[in-house]
């Protein structure tokens, strides 16, 4: 008798994590297609952010690299070179003395 109440509950012991699995409900479902949605929403957002960042670089760059040329240009043109001085911050150098 006593076997057979060890033999029971050793089934019953061994059985019992299958009847405590529960199903995935609704609710369930929804949160983990939730979780999932807002991994790839970071993922897309994330990588746009970076490309943004790219883009924004090489237009740095692009506008650095105008920017100097037209200065070049504006000091041939008008036969400013580099080794000169800089008037500019001579603020009378267009007045006459009073």
């Amino acid at each position: 008798m006593i076997k057979s109440v060890i033999l029971v509950l050793s089934v019953l012991l061994c059985l019992s994590p299958l009847g405590c699995q529960k199903k995935e409900g609704p609710a369930e479902r929804l949160g983990k297609e939730i979780d999932n949605t807002v991994d790839e929403v970071d993922s897309k957002l994330k990588d746009a952010v970076s490309e943004t960042e790219k883009k924004f670089k090489k237009s740095a760059e692009n506008l650095k690299e105008s920017v100097n040329s037209f200065g070049t240009r504006i000091k041939k043109s008008t036969g400013i070179h580099d080794s000169e001085p800089d008037d500019s911050d001579d603020k009378d150098s267009n007045t006459e003395d009073k």
